[in-house]
């Protein structure tokens, strides 16, 4: 695989779109610091991808890099994840189910997103 060289901009936008969205991730973690919220954070992190991969106006280096790989990667958490099972409850099952639910869940969110995306960036060239 050939490597591509990122522009200073990209890296900028990058970093500064993944602070955002890791102070995003810190908030909703300080109303609720549950399962719930990893689920919140990385359906809606899924769901955004999707609509970010599937809207035309998302499709430029720049507004990838600060909205998709910057802001939704730092907004949503795989090593929450990863991390799930050497919890106090430790139960392989249970967090086997939740995991692939999880990841099952954030598939779907994320065709949800792509179509909606693709629509409004249909509707919205007219």
């Amino acid at each position: 695989m050939a490597s591509q060289k990122l522009s200073r901009s990209a890296v900028l936008l990058t970093f500064s779109g993944g602070a955002l969205g890791s102070l995003l991730r810190f908030a909703i973690a300080e109303v609720n610091s549950t399962l719930v919220a990893l689920w919140i954070v990385n359906i809606l992190g899924a769901l955004f991808v999707g609509f970010f991969a599937g809207h035309k106006w998302f499709k430029t280096e720049s507004r990838r890099a600060f909205f998709s790989t910057g802001l939704a990667g730092g907004f949503t958490t795989m090593s929450a994840i990863a991390i799930l099972p050497l919890g106090s409850n430790f139960d392989a099952t249970l967090d086997a189910i939740s995991i692939g639910a999880m990841v099952a869940v954030g598939m779907a969110a994320y065709w949800l997103g792509l179509k909606i995306g693709s629509r409004m960036s249909d509707s919205w060239k007219r």
